[in-house]
């Protein structure tokens, strides 16, 4: 009787140690705040590979309540449109390490409400070794004095950046000319990436500068329109 009771407690642990949680989320933004005229709002969160062993994990969207006007996107190995929900290549995270790629994006596109977004990260080997997040933007009016610019672009994500960052825009006027730099402190411009569209994503590399302090701005008809700070910081 001792016997069959070891050996039960025995396939019990075996069955509890291999669906164990190796995937771990922190630092997660669960409810965002935004404006109807924002580009877009934005959500982040840290995924940790809790096991000695390497994996090749892939983030899944469900939009659980998305709430009519609002377009729910997100960034994981690269930034993906509206249609697609799951990441089309996985992200690889070391053993006992993590990664800070993940941005939960959505574009309120001048509508007020409250969306509801679900997320996934799951071993491309092993689809039950899974965990959940669920993101709330919460889309506010403006008031009514709010003037929406000509060109509006995010602010970068990830921030801090290791080896790319990502800026969305839009562009109101076509004949506008608009560039996006990475810039220092002293205004050296490092990148630059000229618009080609309307609107859109536009990934700009990170991996050359040193760690420190930058500026991603935008530039109209050879003017600066828009600022915001960036952070270099590599593992």
């Amino acid at each position: 009787m001792k016997r069959n009771l070891l050996c039960v407690c025995a396939i019990l642990f075996c069955s509890i140690a291999i669906n164990a949680q190796s995937l771990v989320v922190s630092n997660l933004q669960a409810t965002v705040y935004g404006l109807s005229t924002d580009f877009t709002v934005a959500s982040t969160c840290r995924v940790t590979n809790a096991t000695n062993t390497d994996k090749n994990v892939m983030c899944e969207r469900t939009v659980n309540n998305l709430s009519a006007g609002h377009q729910s996107t997100f960034c994981w190995d690269q930034c993906y449109g509206a249609n697609t929900s799951i990441s089309s290549l996985p992200v690889m995270i070391a053993a006992n390490s993590y990664t800070d790629q993940f941005v939960g994006d959505l574009r309120p596109n001048n509508t007020t409400g409250t969306s509801i977004v679900d997320f996934k990260f799951y071993d491309q080997q092993n689809a039950t070794d899974f965990s959940n997040i669920s993101i709330t933007f919460v889309i506010g009016a403006t008031g009514i004095n709010d003037i929406t610019p000509n060109v509006q672009i995010s602010t970068p994500r990830p921030n801090p950046a290791d080896a790319f960052t990502y800026v969305g825009y839009t562009v109101k006027n076509a004949s506008d000319e608009v560039k996006i730099q990475i810039v220092d402190l002293l205004g050296k411009v490092y990148v630059t990436e000229p618009l080609q569209e309307k609107a859109g994503v536009v990934i700009l590399s990170t991996e050359d500068l040193q760690s420190g302090i930058y500026f991603v701005r935008a530039i109209t008809n050879g003017k600066v329109t828009s600022t915001s700070k960036l952070v270099v910081s590599h593992k």
